[in-house]
């Protein structure tokens, strides 16, 4: 069984109100071990991501699960 190295989130550029496609940034998010992390790059208009992050951080694994728990149940209550 094969594991997934890598998730791609779009996200929206800065001042934009809506998704675009291809998007303005993506998101990667790599957990590994105990560690989660974070880089955000902005991308030209083919959607190509630029060669450096625009935002990069590292956060304890335990710290974004507890975290994305708690905006998926309060998307819920919604």
């Amino acid at each position: 069984m094969g594991m997934i190295e890598q998730i791609r989130i779009a996200a929206m550029g800065e001042g934009e109100d809506e998704y675009t496609a291809p998007p303005a940034r993506i998101l990667d998010l790599a957990v590994i071990g105990e560690d989660a992390d974070i880089d955000i790059y902005d991308t030209d208009p083919a959607g190509k991501t630029l060669d450096k992050p625009a935002f990069s951080v590292r956060v304890p694994a335990r710290s974004l699960a507890i975290a994305l728990n708690a905006a998926i149940e309060e998307s819920n209550q919604s």
